[in-house]
């Protein structure tokens, strides 16, 4: 599972960076392409597309790094087995909010598949990016299971010398 989980890293990151480069370069063409009157055609269309498999990639990766923003006011207030019970809660939330999102997605791409609904400018049909977006949506789903499975909760940034959150700590 973990070396599963390296090489889906490895694959939402460089899905991720290609789409940001990719979306630079139209926006970069397009906005010199507009100073000489020749707009890029097309280009709105075409970063709308980039930008939702680069969300879903990006989606992952935060994922993967536990890094989804937590708002925890009190928790260093809670004991120690209340601390621990947050977590997996929060973490079992996490999990089936996720595999109702990826459902939700999976979903939409048939749906768009039997209409055959398509693009505005190029005349592509639209199921193949929102597919790949449940995929890349999945790898999350991937790296949930694998931190649940290892038991290994990766710290999103180092601790403050006051501790994750703005409650004073208890002086020892």
């Amino acid at each position: 599972m973990i070396k599963l989980s390296k090489y889906l890293d490895i694959f939402c990151a460089t899905v991720s960076g290609l789409c940001m480069i990719a979306m630079i370069g139209f926006n970069f063409a397009d906005s010199i392409g507009r100073q000489l009157s020749r707009p890029l055609l097309g280009a709105q269309e075409a970063v709308s597309f980039l930008l939702a498999i680069f969300f879903f990639a990006s989606l992952s990766l935060v994922t993967r790094e536990n890094a989804n923003i937590r708002v925890g006011l009190l928790v260093e207030l809670y004991p120690a087995g209340l601390r621990k019970a947050e977590r997996v809660f929060g973490a079992l939330i996490e999990a089936l909010c996720t595999a109702l999102l990826v459902w939700m997605v999976f979903d939409r791409a048939a749906r768009l598949e039997n209409i055959g609904t398509l693009g505005t400018h190029y005349i592509v049909p639209l199921y193949p990016f929102v597919y790949a977006g449940a995929l890349l949506l999945l790898c999350a789903l991937v790296f949930l299971g694998e931190r649940a499975l290892t038991h290994h909760r990766r710290p999103s940034r180092p601790e403050s010398p006051r501790g994750a959150h703005s409650v004073p700590q208890k002086k020892k």
